[in-house]
Formats: structure tokens, C-alpha cells, sequence
């Protein structure tokens, strides 16, 4: 049987606390600044969360990002 514990009084988390895995919401890229990753799932994740925030309303910058040599890829904001 699987046992389980009643816990009292823990506080709910507001929602959206959970954070960040690579803590994209911590940079702070202003015009021409740049970021060179080394694993192409970073890449993804970077620029799915940069559009997602600028579809939410949260944010009007654009990104580009080249591959630069064997698996790394170097993101500029552009905008």
C-alpha cells in the first residue's frame, strides 16, 4: 500500500513561481549583444521562450541566431 502523509499548513505557491530551467527571464540583452550556446535544445528553448514572451505582450525584442561551428550556435537580439 502506498503510503502517504497529511502535511498542514504549506503554503500554495503563486502561480508561475516554478521558475525557469535555463533562466532565459535573467538575461538582460540589449541591442547587437549576443549568447553562444553549445546545445541545440538550448537554442530551441531560447528562442521559443523569446517568442512566446513577445506573443504574451511582454516584450518587443527580436533574435537571430547562426550556427558558428560544430554544435554552437551564437543568438543576437536584433530589435
Amino acid at each position: 500500500m502506498l503510503k502517504l502523509q497529511i502535511e498542514k499548513n504549506i503554503p500554495i505557491p503563486k502561480k508561475g513561481d516554478r521558475g525557469s530551467k535555463y533562466g532565459f527571464h535573467l538575461l538582460k540583452f540589449e541591442l547587437n549583444d549576443s549568447i553562444l550556446v553549445e546545445e541545440k535544445k538550448v537554442l530551441t528553448a531560447f528562442l521559443s521562450n523569446a517568442n512566446h514572451r513577445v506573443k504574451r505582450g511582454n516584450s518587443s525584442h527580436k533574435y537571430v541566431s547562426r550556427q558558428v561551428g560544430d554544435s554552437k550556435w551564437r543568438i543576437w537580439r536584433v530589435k
